[in-house]
């Protein structure tokens, strides 16, 4: 004989035993953490491309911007540590990881100069005043290893800097760096 409660219980509409309910609570917390954490790494993805891009226009607009004055001047001279004067004939030794520039046309007046102070890229105005170099609102953070390099003749400038960014996060920082390229630079003449 068949026992008829068992019959209607298993196809009736009777809700679900405690344990069904147990496992698909469990179940559907497994899914809400892995969408969680899916949603996460697509969060830190999209915050660590948008700094590489930033630090990459940072580290673009800095060389182009070098590059232009250095292609202006008719020398380039180191200004620190040590201080050097223009002239018409200048012949040198060559000048690596010189941590301040400044530009010089055919008659001697500076067009600019770039300085690397700590880990920021400071920028010489016509007033003679050294501020940050920014781009747009931020300023361009470089590698405390970040340099210069003259050549013998002072027409060659070569820039070694490495751009960094870091972004402050409860969780920890993202940091990137757009590395040096050794970009070199020949003054007009």
């Amino acid at each position: 004989m068949v026992d008829k409660r068992a019959t209607i219980r298993a196809s009736g509409p009777q809700g679900f035993s405690l344990v069904e309910a147990i496992v698909s609570s469990a179940v559907a917390v497994i899914i809400a953490t892995v969408m969680l954490t899916l949603f996460q790494m697509n969060s830190q993805s999209v915050s660590r491309g948008g700094l590489n891009a930033a630090i990459q226009m940072q580290y673009e607009t800095a060389l182009s911007q070098i590059g232009q004055t250095a292609r202006k001047a008719n020398a380039v001279l180191q200004t620190a540590p040590a201080s050097e004067t223009w002239s018409d004939t200048l012949h040198l030794n060559a000048a690596p990881n010189v941590s301040q520039i400044t530009m010089f046309d055919g008659s001697g007046a500076s067009i600019g100069g770039y300085q690397i102070s700590g880990t920021v890229l400071k920028e010489r105005l016509a007033d003679g005043s050294w501020p940050n170099f920014k781009v747009g609102s931020k300023d361009v953070q470089v590698s405390s290893q970040s340099s210069f390099s003259l050549s013998a003749d002072r027409k060659w400038l070569t820039v070694n800097i490495a751009v960094i960014a870091a972004t402050g996060l409860s969780a920890g920082a993202l940091c990137d760096t757009a590395p040096a390229k050794g970009e070199v630079f020949q003054c007009r003449n």
